[in-house]
């Protein structure tokens, strides 16, 4: 990989990664994401800049969640299962029923999403940053505790809504959170990381 080549040019101090994209061989490109935009999102002064990184936070957020949900699934799950063994200790049944299943809840497929007069709401989630940069490293192999976290949760949420299919996600994503807490766990790096 050569930066300005086949890959972004990288400066000093570079938390960026990068992850190829093949979308069932229609075209390869190179999608970055830098982590590194959640610490400016911190560090800005005014209503303006905020507005115009969240901004850019959402867009790539919903190119990745694009990029994902039009390649082929297999050689995805194949990665984060890998990941997610390699980290855990379990053996491979195991982790690839996992990831299959928190992948599938968090990016595939649609959920009842809320209740209004009577009406049932359903949809797939909103790209999320922080899952996305979670997903990126489970992915490319270098996983951390809240990305082991995240599969957990997101498989948890995914057993309790089909276990009960008139539970919002909303109400199955509190009672993930008492056993998996992404979230928390995602906070406390973050303090120690930005």
């Amino acid at each position: 990989m050569e930066p300005g080549i086949n890959a972004p040019l990288f400066h000093p101090n570079c938390r960026c990664s990068t992850i190829p994209v093949v979308d069932d061989g229609k075209s390869n490109e190179m999608k970055q994401a830098s982590g590194a935009l959640w610490k400016d999102y911190e560090n800005a002064t005014n209503h303006k800049e905020k507005e115009q990184l969240t901004f850019k936070i959402e867009e790539i957020s919903k190119k990745y969640y694009d990029s994902m949900r039009n390649s082929k699934k297999e050689p995805i799950v194949k990665d984060i299962a890998k990941s997610y063994a390699e980290y855990t200790g379990n053996d491979k049944d195991i982790s690839f029923k996992k990831a299959t299943t928190a992948l599938n809840h968090a990016i595939y497929e649609e959920h009842l999403l809320g209740v209004n007069n009577g009406k049932k709401y359903y949809g797939k989630f909103d790209p999320d940053y922080d899952m996305m940069q979670s997903f990126q490293r489970l992915r490319l192999g270098n996983p951390l505790k809240h990305d082991i976290i995240m599969i957990e949760h997101e498989a948890l949420e995914n057993y309790l809504m089909r276990e009960n299919p008139d539970m919002i996600y909303i109400e199955a994503h509190s009672l993930a959170e008492k056993e998996f807490n992404y979230n928390q766990a995602l906070k406390e790096w973050k303090e120690g990381n930005l």
